[in-house]
């Protein structure tokens, strides 16, 4: 989820006040963006997110999908399943797409905090709403935590 986050900063720009039609990168006002160095410091860090974030986000989601068929899955795979209830294997998964949606809200509206805090507010509620109604954990305590912790 940081990586993601460090990843896609670079596509971070704000405006610079009038008369100036420039604009700089979010991180580092420094850098001024549809530059050069900003097009470079771009292409690498969209290799980094699909490298890195794409490729983890998809090694657990076929971990996940293949959980089920595995004998010793519980063994092999108890990162991925050993607190959720059998039904509910896929529950790590779900928290790690809540997390990396809560880390990239403030990158789809990084100059209007309204819109990015609706959109981290529609996602916890999402989860809280999945949390509380299908309770996925195997202790029914932590299925009332994550959900009253998320709300």
């Amino acid at each position: 989820v940081p990586l993601a986050r460090t990843a896609i900063s670079t596509w971070q720009c704000y405006q610079h006040p009038a008369p100036n039609e420039a604009s700089s990168l979010q991180e580092d006002p420094t850098i001024l963006c549809f530059q050069e160095e900003w097009a470079t410091g771009r292409l690498v860090s969209g290799m980094i997110a699909l490298i890195l974030v794409v490729t983890i986000i998809a090694a657990f989601s076929y971990m996940t999908r293949i959980a089920p068929t595995l004998s010793d899955a519980t063994t092999t795979l108890s990162f991925l399943t050993a607190k959720a209830r059998p039904e509910f294997y896929y529950h790590t998964l779900v928290i790690v797409l809540r997390n990396l949606a809560v880390a990239l809200c403030p990158v789809f509206a990084p100059a209007n905090l309204f819109v990015g805090s609706t959109l981290m507010l529609l996602t916890s509620l999402a989860y809280g709403l999945y949390a509380a109604t299908l309770k996925p954990w195997k202790n029914p305590y932590c299925s009332m935590a994550d959900t009253l912790g998320t709300i």
